[in-house]
């Protein structure tokens, strides 16, 4: 399973909004960040060739682009960090 980073979920006014909100729960919070993730469910003996590659790259690209979020290995930050994944119910 591929999981890719997409465009930004919120627009820079409701993610300031939704901190705001998430701040007068907990003030420990001090930063959000929203983004699509893509899930892409491939063979385990299967591999995407670079055409296949590109086609997926131009399906998911919309909206503003990528998130600016990145992913990082340190795992300093892991007990600093709370990762949601909200996903949209089947049907």
């Amino acid at each position: 399973m591929l999981t890719l980073i997409g465009a930004k979920a919120l627009s820079p006014s409701k993610s300031k909004k939704l901190l705001a909100q998430l701040q007068n729960i907990s003030e420990v919070i001090t930063d959000l960040h929203s983004h699509f993730c893509h899930f892409v469910d491939i063979a385990d003996d299967q591999t995407l060739n670079q055409e296949q590659s590109n086609v997926l790259e131009r399906l998911l690209t919309y909206g503003d682009g990528l998130s600016d979020f990145q992913q990082s290995d340190d795992d300093t930050l892991a007990y600093k960090t709370l990762e949601l994944i909200v996903l949209p119910r089947l049907g």
